[in-house]
């Protein structure tokens, strides 16, 4: 009777180690439940929070199949993904980097990857997002994926543009080309214009003059308005940097009327601060440059455009024109806001390079997060099995005791047995 209450004891531990380190049993139907992350897959991109509800109804995540648990959370983060909520999109896929890991799922590693590389770039974590698109790229070539790797070279050759590192740059992004011409990709203008940029950071006016007009040849093509316009925005600032004057300003004039008819006022602001400082430049005219800046100022006044860069450039510009015309007292209004711009834009790049450092912060925190849950997850698991194996042992040298002893007793019973028959 002991011995069988001792047994119940063990077993009982044995069950509580197990609740301890496994999930609970699915629930569901898990066809119904593959059929609702199918519908989530088609509608995260323009209903994500329809999406999300729909993943709540089926969750928590431990509670599907193990196949589907780690689809859970790639769709989640996807949804925050698209709703700019890119903390959130980041502690989900790390969920679901360590579900698929365990089930092998390529695809979905390669999703995780490319989500993580792009919430760390929007919160300006720069070095943690080029890991993860380096990771991207490594998998998505094992995977044959050359579209995705054309996308994830030119998300790194933006990362490192920004950082100004133009020789990465300029590498990501001619891989990016290399692929988006061979298959006829509009994408292909896009990655011309940023190598454009590219040469001319570097100074190669010419070279960036011709990647702008291969540009806009393609975009041309297409009757991409919008693009047409940029392209002659960078092709009129080239020229104008290569004192090709008629040049320069015929393309402005042609972006100019464009970016009018799509009422688009950032680049009608840029548009007329170029050629005021092309006025300067090419023929010295002062009373045009003043007037392209004065309507630079009255685009932003009108609230047609925020470009707060150019407005600041057109204050610059009035403030020393002004001053040279002998108009101090008029100027003295625009070195004041030109002041005033000077010290917001300041004070935003410092909480640009705040956010970024934050975000840095941040990015090795949740990264830290991940493995020490992960550690504790083996920790549970090393303890459970050891616990296991000790309640095994216990149980097994209870049974072999009580055989032992059953075999004792057994034994003396029959020696009683013989000695009753000999007498």
């Amino acid at each position: 009777m002991a011995a069988g209450t001792l047994l119940l004891f063990f077993l009982s531990l044995e069950h509580q180690a197990n609740t301890e380190t496994k999930a609970r049993p699915p629930h569901g139907n898990p066809t119904r439940s593959q059929e609702a992350l199918t519908k989530v897959e088609a509608i995260y991109r323009s209903q994500p929070q329809q999406a999300l509800r729909i993943l709540d109804s089926l969750g928590p995540a431990s509670r599907l199949a193990h196949h589907q648990r780690g689809t859970w959370h790639l769709l989640k983060a996807k949804c925050y993904q698209r709703q700019n909520k890119y903390q959130g999109s980041i502690e989900e896929a790390l969920l679901a980097e360590t579900a698929l890991a365990k089930t092998n799922d390529s695809s979905g590693l390669l999703g995780c990857y490319s989500i993580k590389g792009n919430a760390y770039f929007h919160l300006l974590a720069l070095e943690a997002s080029a890991e993860f698109y380096q990771k991207a790229v490594h998998l998505a070539l094992a995977l044959g994926r050359t579209d995705a790797v054309a996308d994830l070279t030119l998300n790194l050759g933006n990362i490192y543009a920004q950082q100004k590192d133009w020789n990465k740059a300029h590498t990501y992004y001619e891989d990016a080309l290399t692929y988006f011409q061979k298959n006829q990709d509009p994408m292909a203008s896009y990655v011309l214009n940023n190598l454009g940029v590219v040469e001319e950071m570097n100074g190669r006016f010419r070279v960036a003059q011709n990647y702008y007009t291969q540009a806009l040849q393609i975009d041309t093509k297409l009757k991409d308005s919008m693009a047409i316009a940029s392209d002659l925005i960078n092709l009129g600032e080239v020229n104008l940097k290569l004192r090709q004057c008629g040049e320069s300003m015929q393309c402005l004039q042609q972006s100019l009327r464009i970016s009018k008819l799509l009422d688009n006022g950032g680049f009608v602001s840029k548009i007329l601060m170029l050629r005021a400082e092309g006025h300067l430049q090419c023929g010295g005219r002062r009373d045009s440059a003043i007037a392209c800046a004065r309507e630079v100022i009255r685009w932003v006044q009108r609230g047609q455009s925020e470009d707060t860069l150019n407005l600041r450039k057109a204050h610059a510009l009035l403030a020393s024109q002004l001053t040279a015309a002998g108009l101090a007292s008029e100027a003295i209004v625009h070195y004041q806001n030109w002041r005033e711009l000077d010290s917001l834009i300041q004070a935003r790049e410092a909480q640009e390079k705040l956010m970024e450092i934050q975000a840095t912060y941040d990015s090795e925190h949740l990264q830290r997060k991940s493995e020490r849950l992960e550690f504790e997850k083996i920790l549970l698991q090393t303890r459970g099995e050891r616990l296991h194996a000790v309640n095994l042992a216990l149980a097994s040298a209870l049974l072999l005791g009580v055989a032992i002893t059953a075999l004792v007793y057994f034994r003396r019973k029959a020696l009683r047995a013989e000695e009753f028959d000999e007498d």
